[in-house]
């Protein structure tokens, strides 16, 4: 099939965004990149996300079929990073730990994965087993889990380096500027629209979750696998980024009110870091960060079309992870191609308006 360049706008620069441009603008068309808080987007959720690449542990957040989108868009990310060396990832899989008083839950998670005989997806971790992974993780956690698929990448690092290829690319026009699809129609072949929460005005079916993480810096310790520590009331998970940074995160509030981070929200993250190593004591805090994530009553991504207007939303969760998948999706609508079916799913009582 000839693929035809077209004059392409994108709205909004978080990661569906920026990833539907790089997968557009590869493919050869003109693409113009709108975003109302200007270049990279830090305001966006995207920027400040963990970067977690975890099917698997979000298991009781999406159904069983986007298992195979969530390992394709890992594969996808490992060529995304080839020719870009500065953006961190890593690939050696997650640990799920419990306390001693939550070690029904760990055991309950388990019971939710696939069954894996060869243990090629997943595989329970005595105590010495454990410590061969991650030396440092204190006598107390005697078990754990082992997502062996599951990958992280650096959400900030994948932002800056597609806006900084961007502004050098003669096919891509970036334009610090507030729009929404309609005040646009009409100058381009289509429209994609992936505001994020940015559109819940327009979308009655959105709603927002609040995010907050921790970051900090800590010397004394080394862990290189994504950490997650189940939890009562949501599992909280720790990212090593590079040079003794990690990330802490994340809380999950219903709201769409992106105010400032709770004192309830700060102690149980720290305490979470403390928990999993005393050094983490003396660590220095780099800051913390709150963002809103756009969500369906199904937490599951979608992907629409109204005439030229295809919107990409709903990531919830998710949006890191399926990125790439997402923007293969989108450019397959433009090209008037089959979009893989899980992210075309109607939601019970649509209202949806295209602004």
């Amino acid at each position: 099939m000839t693929m035809t360049q077209q004059n392409i706008a994108i709205i909004g620069a978080g990661i569906i965004g920026m990833m539907c441009a790089r997968t557009l603008r590869d493919q050869g068309h003109t693409v113009t990149l709108y975003n109302k808080d200007g270049f990279p987007s830090t305001s966006s959720a995207s920027y400040i996300a963990g970067g977690m690449l975890a099917p698997y542990s979000e298991i009781d957040h999406m159904t069983p079929d986007f298992i195979g989108a969530c390992l394709h868009s890992i594969d996808l990310w490992r060529d995304f990073i080839k020719p870009r060396p500065d953006v961190h990832f890593t690939d050696k899989g997650s640990l799920l730990i419990a306390h001693q008083e939550d070690l029904h839950m760990l055991q309950r998670f388990a019971h939710h994965l696939p069954n894996d005989e060869n243990k090629n997806v997943w595989e329970t971790l005595s105590r010495p087993q454990l410590e061969d992974k991650e030396s440092a993780l204190p006598s107390k956690f005697q078990q754990g889990l082992w997502l062996k698929q599951e990958a992280a990448i650096h959400p900030q690092n994948v932002i800056s380096a597609l806006h900084d290829e961007f502004t050098q690319d003669e096919g891509m026009t970036l334009i610090a500027q507030s729009v929404t699809p309609n005040d646009i129609a009409g100058h381009f072949d289509h429209i994609i629209d992936a505001r994020g929460d940015g559109a819940m005005h327009d979308d009655q079916n959105l709603r927002g979750v609040k995010g907050e993480i921790a970051i900090v810096h800590n010397p004394d310790v080394t862990f290189t696998h994504t950490v997650r520590i189940m939890h009562p009331r949501y599992p909280l998970y720790i990212v090593p980024r590079r040079d003794h940074v990690y990330m802490i995160g994340a809380t999950q509030i219903e709201t769409s009110q992106d105010d400032a981070l709770s004192l309830r929200s700060a102690m149980e993250l720290l305490s979470t870091l403390y928990s999993l190593h005393p050094s983490f004591a003396d660590a220095k805090i780099l800051g913390f960060h709150t963002g809103i994530r756009p969500s369906y009553s199904d937490n599951l991504p979608r992907i629409t079309q109204r005439d030229n207007i295809i919107t990409c939303n709903g990531t919830y969760r998710h949006g890191i992870l399926l990125a790439p998948s997402l923007a293969e999706g989108v450019a397959n609508a433009v090209q008037g191609t089959k979009i893989n079916p899980i992210y075309t799913k109607p939601l019970p009582n649509r209202t949806q308006k295209v602004a």
